[in-house]
């Protein structure tokens, strides 16, 4: 009889037995596979919002420089072998006492003309659809020009109403979309920031050739390059995504290989005695070993065929019911079939189950037939395997631990998801020591006769209990660092964030040029405050927490070597008032009398250091200061201070507001623009990105624990399967029990117990594990300087615990409904 004969045989007369090992293999192949199929789906959504068009674009020039100028953009236009697709530029101005952008019409998803036509002369224009006016109506637009002096009003007619899209640098002002000549006339020096190019006959050396030709200095990208600059620059440098999905797919590829190798493992350890019974009845050990492989080989391709194609099924179906996923922007899910998404996890199931099978039949076949038919015994720390496995596991610990210090420390991923993997496997190695350990710790604490069994035969066989909790464990392991790396970046950007922002909210005034030449005090800049009324009405808009009112004056600032001086608005905050408001408190500690606060960027640009010493002069007096930290793009003084060099300051200026944490962000700031903004002010402040944060965080969290629930369900699949491999084995001595007086309660009862020991020891061990994971994650992730906080998401984790033991509940009710099935009589009957 033939290897495939045999191997065919045995599938056909084990079906039963085998289910559970074909179960584990299609959920973790779907579970790998799901996972980089919706990866890929979120990629693309991510990208298409954020990148627009780019990424159909086979190169973009970026502006660098004033390179990407009308003339150099021209004669792009009539290179051969080149064809510009689009050419983006933007006029910034005000509508009235509102701030505004005029643009060519943007590209990308949600962009759509959802009234009238496009632009097609000098005085018409494009409005977004957020904007009050409509088809027929006239706004009236003054552009900045290049001298940053504001231009003549221009009277443009609506002919058309605009979906723009989810760019973040149209989301703060009115966006009015004209065509590209009419930019040109507002601003003779205008400049593109991207010009989109596809290649039409040459090639893509001879296309970058003519565009460094044409516009010397410009930086030219593919289409995939922009796209993923752009991604990197709407999250302000702080990539998570990329590195995210990275070490994700690799844990899941890693976390499904160890499923099914465990899984498949104890179905052969049921099989030792029957292969052995094949090798007594004269097949060799080489037949034995190709039988069994076969059978891996068939079972792992029909299983892991039905994985990717239920993993197909519900990345689809989830696209189609799902639609549009909110992550702060919001983006559509386009799923598809990439290759290797598809193969990499058929190969994985295959291949995984192959090489699961080798090492049990290596030891099957290497023992002699009759010794290999007697009960085999378990492995003790005293015995030549046991001091080997702990060497192993020593090795891998401490090589792991090392790594993942070493991957905080210099940022590497790649060296991250390895390191863990190593420490991980390391685990997976002396699970067989402190398992049984850790259910006898459990153990002592229960009373009964039941319970007492229940810890004896669970400890009885360390190996099969270390390999039967590898599937929780991992499951565990991995939601917990899920939740707890997603809560501490969470915790850890907000903090980079408050730095960046002092406040949710920043309402900034407008300054206005007051006096003449001829007059004895001559011209100067006097803020428009902010009146009492706006403060009142925006103080009580819904999702307002906190709201004060800082000062505004016009200063020249000068460095103390006189190599600089500006002027510029200046903003005076109480130290104490505000204090409140603001979401790093100790940032207005150090604005103390005779200092000056700036953010390092206003540091870098005027070549200024922490300490240095400035020139502060106003209408009414000069003093010096000293340069310290503050959270601000604009100098800040202490109110006190801004009075003595402009007494115009102590009459207000803008608002600082902090929001509930349950406010909705995008309503609340609409509110309050739409207050302030008739009175000249202009809108920032840190809530947007805090909100976006949370809301693509808690999406992350979302999706990776549904795909991690499917551990959970083939962990309950590895429990029933070794209880129901104990009921088999053990059918003369619970048989036994039962004769001596345990009732059919009892033993249901200790069987349940059981289940529930290697469920909650898993649980309480991967909860550590997760942890200790997620905070070397985040370290890992975060940009060099970042003061990383470790959160505890309690109740997530209490959930976690509490669903690790109703899998061990689930797990063990048909095992200890056949137990208690089987009468005395019978179960002693039995051959063991």
């Amino acid at each position: 009889m033939s290897t495939a004969s045999l191997a065919v045989s045995g599938l056909r007369g084990h079906a039963r037995r085998l289910a559970a090992t074909a179960l584990a293999i299609v959920l973790s192949v779907a579970f790998v596979a799901t996972t980089m199929l919706m990866l890929d789906a979120l990629e693309r959504g991510v990208g298409e919002s954020v990148a627009g068009d780019f990424v159909n674009r086979d190169l973009v020039v970026r502006q660098t420089d004033g390179a990407a100028n009308t003339a150099g953009v021209d004669a792009l236009r009539a290179a051969d072998g080149i064809t510009v697709v689009d050419a983006s530029a933007r006029v910034p101005g005000t509508i009235g006492n509102n701030g505004a952008i005029a643009t060519t019409a943007p590209r990308g998803p949600g962009v759509a003309l959802q009234e009238g036509a496009l632009p097609t002369g000098p005085d018409q224009v494009v409005v977004s659809s957020v904007s009050a006016a409509t088809v027929g109506d006239t706004v009236t637009f003054q552009a900045y020009e290049y001298d940053g002096r504001q231009g003549a009003a221009v009277d443009l007619e609506v002919v058309g109403v605009m979906d723009v899209g989810n760019a973040p640098e149209l989301s703060w002002s009115e966006v009015l979309v004209v065509d590209e000549a009419t930019l040109r006339a507002w601003d003779p020096e205008l400049t593109f920031d991207a010009i989109t190019v596809d290649l039409s006959g040459a090639d893509e050396g001879a296309a970058r050739a003519t565009i460094g030709q044409l516009l010397p200095g410009a930086e030219v990208l593919t289409g995939q390059e922009a796209a993923n600059l752009a991604v990197a620059q709407a999250t302000g440098g702080l990539d998570l995504l990329g590195p995210v999905l990275l070490g994700f797919g690799a844990i899941a590829v890693a976390t499904s290989a160890l499923v099914i190798a465990n899984t498949f493992a104890i179905v052969l350890t049921q099989r030792t005695r029957e292969l052995a019974l094949l090798r007594c009845v004269g097949a060799t050990r080489s037949q034995v070993r190709r039988t069994v492989l076969t059978e891996a080989g068939l079972l792992g391709a029909a299983a892991s065929t039905a994985g990717v194609l239920l993993a197909v099924a519900v990345t689809w179906t989830a696209a189609t019911v799902l639609g549009e996923i909110d992550l702060g922007t919001p983006m559509t899910l386009r799923p598809g079939l990439e290759p290797v998404s598809l193969v990499v996890p058929w190969v994985v199931g295959v291949a995984v189950t192959v090489a699961a099978a080798w090492l049990p039949t290596r030891r099957a076949t290497r023992v002699a037939p009759m010794a290999a038919l007697q009960p085999a015994t378990a492995t003790v720390v005293a015995s030549r395997p046991g001091l080997i496995r702990i060497l192993a596991s020593v090795v891998l610990l401490g090589a792991g631990a090392a790594g993942l210090v070493l991957a905080s420390s210099t940022g590497d991923v790649v060296i991250g998801v390895a390191a863990g993997l190593v420490s991980f496997i390391g685990v997976l190695v002396a699970a067989v020591f402190f398992v049984p350990a850790g259910i006898r710790g459990l153990g002592a604490a229960l009373r009964g006769v039941p319970s007492r069994l229940a810890v004896g035969n669970t400890v009885a066989n360390p190996g099969r209990a270390a390999a039967t909790s590898a599937a929780l464990l991992i499951g565990v392991t991995l939601i917990t660092m899920t939740s707890v790396g997603a809560a501490s970046a969470e915790r850890t950007a907000m903090g980079e964030i408050d730095q960046q922002y002092p406040a949710d909210v920043m309402a900034f005034p407008q300054f206005e040029l007051t006096g003449s030449p001829s007059d004895e005090a001559g011209e100067q800049m006097v803020v428009e405050a902010l009146n009492g009324a706006v403060f009142t009405q925006v103080a009580g808009v819904a999702g307002v927490a906190e709201a004060v009112e800082f000062g505004g004056g016009w200063l020249q600032v000068e460095s103390a070597d006189g190599t600089w001086s500006a002027e510029s608005p200046v903003y005076g905050i109480d130290p104490t008032a505000v204090a409140p408001v603001l979401r790093d408190a100790g940032a207005v500690e150090r604005l103390q009398p005779g200092t000056v606060g700036m953010s390092e960027w206003i540091m870098e640009i005027n070549g200024l250091e922490l300490g240095d010493t400035v020139q502060l002069s106003g209408p009414d007096g000069s003093s010096e200061a000293t340069v310290v930290a503050f959270p601000m793009d604009e100098f800040v003084l202490p109110a006190a201070d801004l009075a003595a060099l402009d007494a115009s300051s102590a009459a207000g200026g803008g608002l600082l507001l902090r929001l509930s944490d349950d406010a909705d962000v995008a309503t609340v700031v609409a509110e309050i623009r739409d207050i302030v903004e008739p009175e000249g002010a202009w809108v920032t402040g840190g809530a947007p990105a805090r909100a976006q944060l949370t809301t693509m965080l808690d999406v992350l969290v979302l999706i990776t624990t549904a795909l991690l629930g499917v551990a959970v369900v083939i962990a309950v699949v590895g429990i029933a399967n070794t209880l129901a491999l104990s009921v088999l084995e053990r059918t003369r001595e619970n048989s036994l029990l039962r004769a001596m007086g345990l009732t059919r309660a009892q033993l249901r009862g200790m069987l349940t117990v059981e289940g529930v020991l290697l469920a909650v020891v898993s649980a309480l061990l991967g909860i550590g594990l997760g942890v200790t994971y997620a905070w070397f994650g985040v370290q890992t992730l975060m940009p060099d300087g970042t003061d990383t906080v470790l959160a505890f998401p309690l109740t997530r984790l209490v959930v976690i615990l509490a669903v690790a033991l109703g899998a061990g509940l689930l797990a063990s009710v048909l095992p200890a409904r056949r137990a208690a099935m089987v009468t005395p009589a019978a179960g002693l009957a039995a051959v063991g």
